[in-house]
């Protein structure tokens, strides 16, 4: 097998690689060009030698501002610089380009030729414009989602508010409008069916309208309506003979019911004031 000329390999391995690659003299006149250099001019690259590069590639008669090649020329040194083309010759729209300009000196040390490597980036640069955009857009998302959460918040809050004060003028009115009636009627003359009838409409009265009785409801669990109603009665100052002939009730009973509510609430044999301990629930 005979193998290849090392120039040949070379040549090769240049003309795949994906950047353009061109060797250009001090005038910047392209003296050699890799096949991907020429591949959007539609020519061969032979067609380039002695051509300058910004004439083939941009259409101008002059360097682009900021050509790398005219800083190496004064540097000595690499210089790197990202141009963005508005027409590059056999591309169609604006593009964008990475562009390094390495010198090639002699043995003296004195720059004779310019390798130019540029690299088509249009591509990353408008999905990096696009993932900018993106980031925008959930950004302004983000703080409307913010302003929406922070308006229900206040929504949610006033209607707690709403709540609790509709809650305490219902349980004014009643205590102020309706007990008071309902007192009343105790102290008239009534059969054991109506005073039932009165119990039960007043136990029921006072679960549905009190937030005190739904508290102890729901904080001691197994509180009986008419635990709950002398609870609640304890709470607003009343005394055992008042509450037993509010509730139709013995003295004895009362009392019996006051014990088992010390119990349920964690504080039977204990010095804790019961009014005291439901004010604080």
């Amino acid at each position: 097998m005979v193998k290849k000329p090392i120039y040949e390999e070379l040549k090769a391995i240049l003309d795949a690689s994906i950047d353009r690659i061109r060797l250009v003299d001090r005038d910047m006149r392209i003296i050699w060009a890799n096949q991907t250099t020429t591949k959007e001019l539609k020519i061969s690259p032979e067609e380039l030698v002695g051509q300058h590069c910004y004439e083939m590639f941009v259409g101008t008669e002059t360097p682009c501002p900021r050509c790398p090649s005219k800083r190496a020329l004064k540097s000595g040194k690499v210089e790197y610089a990202l141009i963005h083309q508005v027409k590059s010759r056999g591309i169609r729209g604006e593009t964008h380009w990475e562009n390094y300009a390495i010198p090639m000196k002699n043995n003296s040390g004195a720059m004779e030729n310019i390798i130019q490597v540029t690299r088509n980036i249009t591509k990353r640069v408008k999905a990096e414009k696009a993932l900018e955009e993106s980031k925008k857009e959930l950004e302004i998302k983000k703080n409307s989602l913010e302003e929406v959460n922070t308006a229900l918040r206040v929504l949610v809050e006033r209607r707690d508010e709403d709540k609790k004060e509709l809650e305490e003028r219902v349980l004014m009115n009643v205590k102020e409008l309706v007990v008071p009636l309902l007192e009343k009627v105790h102290e008239g003359r009534l059969d054991s069916k109506q005073t039932t009838y009165l119990d039960v409409l007043e136990s029921n009265l006072s679960d549905i309208i009190s937030p005190f009785s739904r508290t102890l409801s729901s904080k001691h669990l197994g509180l009986t309506p008419t635990e709950l109603r002398i609870a609640n009665m304890i709470k607003d100052g009343r005394k055992t003979k008042e509450m037993a002939r509010l509730m139709n009730l013995s003295p004895r009973t009362v009392e019996s019911h006051r014990e088992s509510i010390r119990k349920k609430m964690g504080i039977k044999n204990k010095r804790a004031n019961l009014r005291s301990h439901l004010l604080s629930v």
